[in-house]
């Protein structure tokens, strides 16, 4: 098993571009913020999380509300899971955008707003979810993991900007309990 985790803007007519971290974003905006999934290996059934570093900024919630997802996901406890498998070579798209709400105001432009994304894979071979459990995975453990991560510091008088939003990428090499079962988890924080 092995995945990975790209980030990517959308230029003027919808294609996928490189993402341009030092935007300016203002409230209201919705930022084109695409995550996705590749699926480098066997074909494998993907899941994602996502935490905040702080629950609110100055009494604003922040929670998955702001995050417009792609298709064939459900959320089950801690985890939004992809109904359909991941075959190689090809990738999920779990986040198509953030949006900003339109009630956060300029007192905000100082302060970090950290979506973190930790997405897992289990191959496909000999493992079938059940998408109407509360754990569609069986209690699946990752029992290790490598991490490399990086944080990027807010240093500009922006608003917010979508560095502050999606900073930096991290890398996670795991195993599962289950010998009959491949795991890999990649995130950005």
């Amino acid at each position: 098993i092995n995945i990975s985790l790209e980030k990517h803007g959308l230029d003027k007519k919808g294609e996928k571009t490189d993402f341009d971290d030092a935007q300016v974003v203002v409230p209201g905006q919705v930022v084109d913020e695409l995550v996705d999934i590749f699926n480098l290996a066997n074909d494998a059934w993907v899941r994602m999380k996502v935490t905040f570093d702080d629950s609110t900024i100055d009494g604003n919630m922040l929670d998955d509300s702001l995050l417009n997802l792609g298709e064939d996901w459900v959320k089950c406890g801690d985890y939004y899971y992809c109904t359909k498998p991941v075959k190689h070579g090809e990738s999920a798209e779990f986040l198509k955008s953030v949006s900003i709400p339109a009630e956060w105001t300029e007192a905000l432009s100082e302060k970090d707003l950290k979506i973190n994304f930790t997405a897992d894979a289990v191959q496909e071979k000999n493992f079938t979810p059940n998408f109407k459990s509360d754990d569609p995975w069986f209690g699946t453990v990752i029992e290790q993991s490598v991490t490399d991560a990086y944080t990027v510091p807010v240093t500009s008088n922006n608003l917010l900007s979508s560095h502050d939003i999606l900073s930096s990428l991290f890398l996670f090499v795991v195993c599962c309990r289950n010998a009959r079962r491949c795991c890999f988890n990649a995130g950005f924080t």
